[in-house]
């Protein structure tokens, strides 16, 4: 630095002051677009938690309203009937327990056999 001129010596500390500048300046750009990024994404987190809570309580009211209105329909009402009346006939029924191993019966795949009619109304 002895051999520098004064000319050298002023330009170099005008370098490193506006290298410190610039870096002052990165720095604080870097942070606030960080912050305004996360924001976007906390912002866009929120919005879709909303609208997915919008469709979930319209999917609810909807099946809501579909349940109010099978079990008042004519058909709903009895179908519940008969499913109570089987159930109560269920219960008096004795089961073999050897007969009780569903892992040999083939599936149902093709539709109930011609054993396993409903008994007319």
């Amino acid at each position: 630095m002895k051999h520098l001129s004064i000319q050298s010596k002023l330009i170099l500390a005008l370098l490193l002051v506006s290298l410190f500048s610039v870096l002052i300046v990165t720095v604080i750009g870097y942070v606030r677009a960080r912050d305004a990024f996360s924001a976007m994404a906390q912002n866009q987190l929120v919005g879709q938690r909303v609208a997915k809570t919008n469709v979930l309580e319209s999917l609810l009211s909807n099946m809501r309203n579909q349940a109010r209105s099978l079990a008042d329909s004519r058909t709903g009402v009895a179908a519940m009937q008969e499913f109570a009346d089987a159930f109560r006939t269920l219960e008096d029924v004795h089961i073999d327990p050897a007969l009780d191993d569903c892992s040999t019966d083939p599936p149902l795949a093709a539709g109930p056999s011609r054993h396993h009619r409903r008994p007319p109304a």
